[in-house]
C-alpha cells in the first residue's frame, strides 16, 4: 500500500511510500481536516505562513483539500494527503488505498487542466480560476489571543 500523496511547491502530485513528515519541513506539521466521508486527511507545515520565502502558497494543494471538504483557506508549502480513520486504534493515520490514489490523481489532473486553460468544461474551469485567484489574494490566516481567558 502507498503511504501518502504529496502536492509539492511546484504543484506536482507525487505518490510515495515511507515517512511523510519530513516532506513538510523541519518546523512541524498541522492537520487540515477534510470531510469525514473522504477517508483522507491533509497535513501542512505548521509554520508555512510565517516563512513565505521557504513555503509559498500551494494553490493546487489547497484546491484539492477544499474539494475534499476542507474550509476555504490558503495553504502554504507542500501538502501531504494520507488515509484517515477517525475511529482508528492507536493512530487515525493510515496508508492511502488504490481508490484514494485514483481519486487524488483525477482531482489533481482536473484542477491542473482548469488552471492551464485546457479543461473541457470551461464554465467549471472559470470557477476554479476564480477560486485560485481568491486563494492567492486571501490574507494570511491569523489567530487572535484574548488575554485573561
Amino acid at each position: 500500500m502507498t503511504d501518502f500523496a504529496l502536492v509539492d511547491d511546484d504543484q506536482q502530485l507525487h505518490v510515495r511510500d515511507g515517512a511523510w513528515k519530513p516532506e513538510l519541513g523541519p518546523e512541524g506539521f498541522d492537520r487540515v481536516p477534510l470531510h469525514p466521508g473522504a477517508g483522507i486527511t491533509a497535513f501542512v507545515n505548521d509554520c508555512g505562513f510565517r516563512l513565505p520565502d521557504r513555503y509559498p502558497r500551494n494553490i493546487l494543494g489547497a484546491l484539492i483539500a477544499i474539494r475534499l471538504g476542507a474550509h476555504i483557506r490558503p495553504l502554504a508549502g507542500p501538502v501531504v494527503f494520507t488515509g484517515w480513520n477517525p475511529a482508528g486504534c492507536g493512530s487515525e493515520i493510515r496508508p492511502l488505498n488504490p481508490a484514494d490514489i485514483q481519486s487524488l490523481t483525477a482531482i489533481h489532473a482536473d484542477f491542473t487542466a482548469a488552471l492551464n486553460g485546457t479543461h473541457h468544461n470551461q464554465a467549471w474551469a472559470g470557477k476554479v480560476l476564480a477560486a485560485a485567484d481568491q486563494l492567492r489574494s486571501m490574507p494570511t490566516p491569523t489567530i487572535t489571543l484574548i488575554g485573561g481567558l
